[in-house]
């Protein structure tokens, strides 16, 4: 009895059941793959256990079924088109005074009037400017003696210089020594600048044992002294005088002195020390 339910088993499998055996083969395979590709299109997301997928390994003996079968699908499985990333292109800047916006406004919104405002350029354009340097030495100016000529014409010497005390003084009946020379002349002779200078003193005979005198300041620290002179001079005190500019008249006023003939006391100092007048004057 088995044995013949197998042979139509077997008749049917060699007929007709073949292909109904393929169909069912080829639906289950459909179904398989409809919900391999649109099984996870619902709200479940992929780390659900319920919808993840494992693709079958097939067998090196036997080949994957749907490699013998196409899968039927109601549409096309298009691959997703690659993202795109926008990228801004970078849009020129405008140059100032050159473009003009959508308004028809000018780009350069400086005043042109306006010098409030420095460049670049105004910067580099500067100068540069000097390094400090050491002042330059200047050369004291040292100041010629001033040139002296006689203050008497004609006269002769008649005392000396000394700075020691060997000159008798016949009046007064002492030695002293002479701070300067006396230049004999005549009563009432024209005494004359010695040299360019300015009147520092004008003395009255009664306050000086020389007799009526007159100071005069000259360049580089000299002075130049006029003593036995009349009372009444030419000049007055801070008067400017020039070299042969008479200043004066030869008197009898020195009372050291009257036991000499008429003469005229010169003197010559130098920073304030009475000098030989002759190494100064020039020679008669």
């Amino acid at each position: 009895m088995s044995n013949h339910k197998g042979n139509k088993l077997l008749d049917f499998l060699a007929g007709k059941g073949f292909y109904v055996v393929l169909i069912l083969c080829v639906a289950a395979i459909g179904v398989s793959g409809y919900m391999l590709f649109f099984g996870g299109s619902g709200d479940e997301t992929p780390d659900s256990p319920s919808l993840a997928l494992v693709s079958p390994v097939p067998s090196p003996s036997q080949p994957s079924p749907s490699a013998r079968v196409p899968v039927p699908s109601s549409s096309p499985i298009l691959p997703s088109p690659p993202r795109q990333v926008l990228v801004p292109s970078p849009s020129p800047l405008p140059q100032v005074g050159t473009q003009e916006d959508d308004t028809g406004v000018d780009g350069d919104l400086t005043d042109p009037d306006d010098n409030s405002v420095e460049t670049a350029g105004d910067v580099t354009d500067m100068p540069d400017v000097p390094a400090d340097e050491p002042p330059e030495e200047q050369t004291p100016v040292v100041e010629a003696d001033p040139t002296f000529f006689m203050p008497v014409n004609g006269a002769l010497l008649l005392v000396p210089y000394s700075e020691s005390a060997d000159v008798f003084y016949e009046y007064l009946r002492e030695w002293r020594y002479h701070p300067g020379i006396d230049l004999e002349t005549n009563a009432g002779a024209l005494v004359q600048c010695a040299a360019d200078g300015v009147v520092k003193e004008v003395i009255e005979s009664a306050a000086r044992s020389m007799g009526t005198t007159i100071v005069i300041e000259h360049a580089n620290g000299f002075e130049t002294v006029y003593s036995n002179l009349l009372e009444t001079v030419k000049v007055t005190v801070g008067q400017s005088v020039s070299a042969g500019e008479t200043i004066a008249a030869v008197g009898e006023t020195a009372v050291s002195e009257l036991a000499l003939p008429p003469h005229l006391h010169f003197e010559i100092l130098k920073d304030g020390e009475p000098v030989d007048p002759l190494e100064y004057l020039p020679e008669q």
